[in-house]
């Protein structure tokens, strides 16, 4: 039976990917000598970096880096250097020294009250130095302490890392079912993650599962595919493994040029980074096919080789597969005292080991190797364990199971990829409900800057209307003021020396001519003041409008003993009124007012100002005379309040009976 190669997973928490310009920044760092947790940290990344390329540096570091922690008790750091160096010791094969610095770490974490992150490497460092020296069952339970963790504390990448160390285990000890199933758990994590460093240590395990049970199609297919990922991502490292697992499948497959050149590809790689588990299994791999070119001292070399590395490693599991190899080579050259010796130290080791397969391999060569020398007795207790072993091992049920468990995870993926495709046609749809929403967010914006500018458009019309009107108020405040202060000055003196000049001792033909320069001056005076007012532009409102309608009415029939009656109906407050309204809307009331006044011999007016729903309407009513609307000729006063009606678009009416007194109504749009 060829050895298995096991894919072999570690997750490490310390290894960090940095360009040169980072490792400069942090050999800044240690030039500062500050002695504590910053610089711990700094040798520690930097020996995480220097692993994969120079193993004398990284291991100094870590040291440099122990030292500073143990004389400055910097505790968290302490635990993780010494974790770290045991793990890299591990790698070279130096198990003693890894031991060593995993006690003092397993001391410290004793004391240590916040520690689940800790005991993540802790437990990692131990369960990889517990595998490579064959304790696979304290190797599981370091593994399944990294379980129980959980994903918070390890993360989800880890945890399928976690899985697949312990697949590993259960393959050292032949249990493929369970191999299988951690697996499969493993690989359905890394493709979520799309972590093809693990999927491709999964195939790689796969590769290995179908070689146990000598489908080497699909064996070949997962080989393949795991060492093509690992070349794409440029993983030189993990490569040995690859070409080390189609080695063996060529060799099975005699095959054995492919073979020994993939396995000799797989030696050297794992030479370049002194890895002596990697160069172990090499060696033993290699010494089969050289045994099966009948190369028997090349394979005795390679065996030599092999179990030197094996003892330093202290691994059972090597040590039992050497024996067992060389007892193929003594029992070809005859020397059974060697075969017996070599199958029996090869049990001895398998059971160290706790490796079923090696274990059965074994008990089946000593019962032929005891029947053919006459040891009926022994060669029955051999095949009878031999039998209980491979039932175990490979009973068709344990087959049936590994099957099932490949069919569920295919479907698995198929089920995974029709999800994908509808997820896909979802992103489809999404990306074009996005578009349509795109669309109308640009014609949305588009309609604001349209609507955005129309309004500035509008505010800066108002603006300038705003600024037009101020100005023109400001002319109009200006001419009121200069109207009042020289034209209506010159003409109330015009008026008061026409008045005194008529009262002096004149004739008659002067009097008269006075007394007229005196009323003329007196009704232009009059005009001037309604001109000023109306242009005034403080007198805008319909409040001031009121106050001057009825201060005019006062003056006109107060002092006649004719008795009014002004009343408003409506809201003026605030009501603003413009020049034209104002002024036709006050000469109408002043006509209307000076005809009854004049006129009418009435001894009551009623004056009504009506303000309702936009609509202004005035009202004037009186008891007087009256008269007859068609017999008397429209002299200028009611043509101009007609016409003033008119200019305003309003409605104007007169209704008067001969001794029933006269109404004029007159209304007008506001709004």
């Amino acid at each position: 039976m060829k050895i298995k190669l096991i894919s072999i997973f570690i997750i490490l928490p310390y290894i960090l990917s940095a360009q040169q310009s980072k490792v400069d920044s942090v050999l800044k760092i240690l030039n500062n000598h500050s002695k504590d947790s910053i610089e711990v940290k700094a040798l520690n990344w930097l020996a995480a970096d220097a692993e994969n390329k120079n193993t004398a540096l990284a291991l100094k570091y870590y040291i440099e880096a122990i030292k500073i922690s143990e004389t400055y008790s910097i505790g968290s750091w302490t635990i993780s250097s010494y974790t770290r160096l045991a793990y890299k010791l591990t790698g070279l094969g130096q198990n003693d020294s890894a031991r060593l610095y995993l006690e003092k770490a397993s001391n410290l974490l004793k004391n240590y009250k916040k520690k689940d992150k800790l005991l993540y490497g802790f437990y990692n460092a131990s369960g990889i130095l517990n595998k490579n020296t064959g304790h696979y069952e304290e190797s599981l339970k370091n593994y399944k302490s990294i379980s129980e963790l959980g994903e918070n504390i390890i993360g989800k990448e880890n945890i399928a890392g976690n899985f697949l160390n312990i697949a590993n285990i259960y393959t050292k000890q032949s249990k493929l079912l369970l191999a299988q199933e951690n697996l499969y758990k493993a690989l359905k994590i890394f493709e979520e993650l799309k972590n093809e460093t693990g999927i491709a240590f999964c195939f790689n395990g796969l590769g290995i599962q179908f070689y146990d049970q000598k489908n080497y199609k699909k064996a070949e297919y997962y080989l393949e595919k795991a060492l093509l990922i690992k070349k794409k991502i440029g993983n030189k490292k993990t490569l040995s493994i690859g070409y080390n697992g189609l080695g063996v499948l060529y060799m099975d497959q005699k095959k054995y040029s492919l073979a020994l050149e993939n396995i000799n590809q797989s030696i050297a790689i794992a030479e370049e980074f002194k890895m002596k588990d990697r160069i172990c299994e090499g060696l033993i791999n290699q010494g089969m096919v050289y045994h099966f070119q009948n190369k028997q001292n090349e394979a005795f070399n390679s065996y030599d080789k092999a179990k030197i590395l094996a003892q330093e490693l202290q691994n059972d599991n090597y040590l039992s597969k050497i024996n067992l190899e060389l007892s193929n080579l003594f029992n070809d050259q005859i020397k059974k005292d060697n075969v017996f010796s070599s199958l029996l130290k090869g049990l001895n080791h398998a059971k160290q080991a706790k490796n079923l397969d090696f274990e059965k391999t074994a008990h089946y060569k000593l019962a032929n190797l005891y029947y053919n020398d006459g040891q009926f007795k022994n060669a029955f207790e051999a095949y009878r364990n031999f039998h209980q072993l491979y039932d175990s091992l490979e009973g068709s049920a344990v087959k049936l199971k590994l099957y099932e468990l490949e069919a569920k995870y295919e479907n698995q993926k198929k089920e995974t990829e029709i999800q994908l495709l509808k997820k896909d046609q979802q992103i489809q749809f999404t990306i074009s409900q996005k578009q349509k929403i795109i669309q109308i967010a640009i014609l949305s914006i588009l309609g604001l800057v349209i609507s955005a500018s129309f309004l500035f458009f509008r505010w800066f019309q108002i603006i300038n209307k705003t600024k037009r009107k101020l100005e023109i108020e400001k002319i109009r405040n200006n001419i009121a003021q200069d109207l009042h202060d020289d034209i209506g000055s010159t003409l109330s003196t015009i008026k008061i020396i026409s008045k005194m000049a008529s009262q002096k001792s004149l004739n008659e033909i002067e009097k008269n001519n006075f007394s007229l320069i005196e009323n003329f001056s007196g009704k232009m005076l009059e005009t001037m003041m309604d001109i000023i007012w109306s242009i005034n532009p403080n007198k805008d409102t319909a409040d001031e409008v009121i106050i001057h309608m009825k201060e005019f009415a006062a003056e006109i029939l107060e002092p006649k003993d004719i008795i009014y009656h002004f009343s408003e109906t409506g809201n003026f407050e605030n009501l603003k009124m413009s020049i034209l309204l104002r002024k036709n809307l006050f000469l109408i009331f002043k006509e209307a007012l000076n005809n009854a006044a004049k006129y009418s011999k009435c001894s009551e007016i009623y004056i009504d100002l009506t303000l309702l729903s936009g609509k202004l309407s005035l009202l004037i009513r009186d008891n007087g005379e009256g008269f007859d609307y068609q017999k008397i000729k429209m002299g200028n006063g009611l043509k101009n309040m007609k016409e003033r009606a008119t200019l305003l678009n309003g409605d104007f009416e007169i209704k008067t009976k001969y001794q029933a007194g006269t109404q004029i109504f007159f209304s007008t749009n506001i709004t």
